[in-house]
Order: C-alpha cells, then sequence, then structure tokens
C-alpha cells in the first residue's frame, strides 16, 4: 500500500469539508448559505466518491497539476516549491547533525563495549526510537530556538556593553 493511499484511506469522510472555509472569523456562525456550501462542495470536488477524488488527484499531480491551495488560493505547486530550500536546509542539517553524533558515538561505542560512552550511546539511541517525532520536534525547538537564543542574546549583549 502506497503511502498515497494511506492518506486518501485515513481521510476522514465524516465531516463537512466545505466548513473550514466558509466559517466566519469568530466561528460562531457559517457565512455561506446551503446553495453556497453545495456550489463549494462540486466546484472543490467534495461531493464526488473517494476513489473517483483519488484518481482524479492522482492524474492531475503526475502532469504537475497540484490544485489550489484552499488556505491561500493560489496554485499549490509554487507554494510548495518556494517553501522546498527552507525545507530541505532543515532536514539536510538535522542528518548532518545526527551522522556528526551518531557515528562517533557508534564507532566508540563498538569500540568499548559496556563502557560509559556506549551506555550514552545506546540511551540516545533507545531514546530517539521511542519517544515521539512530534514530542522530540517541540523540544527540540523549545532548546535551540529559545533557550539558545537567550543564551547567545546575553553573550552578545555583554560583549556589546563592554
Amino acid at each position: 500500500m502506497n503511502l498515497e493511499e494511506i492518506i486518501w484511506l485515513f481521510r476522514e469522510e465524516s465531516f463537512d469539508k466545505a466548513k473550514p472555509y466558509l466559517w466566519s472569523d469568530n466561528l460562531l456562525k457559517i457565512l455561506a448559505s446551503e446553495a453556497q456550501r453545495e456550489a463549494f462542495r462540486h466546484a472543490m470536488g467534495f461531493d464526488r466518491p473517494l476513489p473517483v477524488q483519488f484518481v482524479d488527484f492522482v492524474a492531475k499531480a503526475i502532469k504537475g497539476d497540484f490544485g489550489n491551495s484552499l488556505h491561500y488560493r493560489l496554485p499549490a505547486l509554487p507554494l510548495v516549491l518556494e517553501r522546498l530550500p527552507a525545507t530541505l536546509q532543515l532536514a539536510f542539517s538535522g542528518l548532518l547533525m545526527a551522522l556528526v553524533i551518531a557515528i562517533p558515538l557508534g564507532l566508540i561505542g563498538g569500540a568499548r563495549p559496556g563502557s560509559w560512552i556506549d551506555l550514552i550511546g545506546r540511551a540516545i539511541g533507545l531514546f530517539g526510537q521511542t519517544v515521539p517525532a512530534y514530542w522530540l520536534a517541540l523540544v527540540m525547538a523549545w532548546i535551540c530556538g529559545i533557550i539558545t537564543y537567550h543564551f547567545f542574546r546575553r553573550i552578545f549583549d555583554n560583549l556589546a556593553d563592554k
């Protein structure tokens, strides 16, 4: 089973997909009438069966047409491509950091089984495999973003004062 099929299978059909895009800012009432919601569903293809939507999406994606962003109301592909360099930079810098930490820890731990560095390496590996990725991402963003920002800010403020 492909990732695309899994995404489409787990997609909930029980809610009205038109509502999130037609709600008012205060989220207390819907701005559109039932006829407008029905027209929106038809224009977006939400009224068609799920397998038909999937085949239509894949056929258009093969041609390079990823549709329009419902949020930005612009073509989706340029929006994704605009953010691609930052995404690749983040992915490769994370990979580089992982390799810089993992390879030395693995080599030293393999050369000296049972040593304290081996135990630390195994603990980090176990932690990395068992902690949910979303939680680890939040904690790492907090550590790397907030704590290091304040740490370096104090250092640079002290240097600027001198």
